[in-house]
């Protein structure tokens, strides 16, 4: 069984893949895993969505959200699928569509 504790992504309570920052969100897509990790306060950290294989290797990491509001500090702060689309949203009020395959914004849309 996966699961996530603080950094690290368990199968079966082994460490199959760890990570810099606490993982908020593993979410099962297809036949790998998607994770976000927490960007702390005070750390500029936008680069906080993974995916790994179920062996736990590295596939890829989501494209960074280029800021509209001039804010630098812009992380992704959810994550989820709907009809098998993978959505990630920012605090600012963005949502996208991250490509399934290398993790590239596909399209964007203000949900604010």
């Amino acid at each position: 069984m996966i699961s996530s504790q603080r950094n690290q992504v368990l199968h079966d309570g082994a460490v199959l893949y760890q990570t810099r920052y606490t993982i908020t969100k593993l979410l099962p897509v297809d036949n790998f895993y998607v994770l976000l990790e927490e960007s702390p306060l005070g750390i500029l950290y936008n680069n906080n969505v993974t995916a790994i294989s179920a062996a736990g290797e590295l596939l890829w990491k989501a494209e960074v959200l280029p800021s509209v509001s001039g804010a630098v500090d812009n992380p992704y702060m959810d994550l989820w699928e709907t009809n098998g689309e993978l959505w990630a949203s920012n605090w600012i009020g963005w949502s996208v569509q991250l490509d399934l395959t290398d993790g590239h914004i596909l399209q964007k849309a203000w949900a604010k």
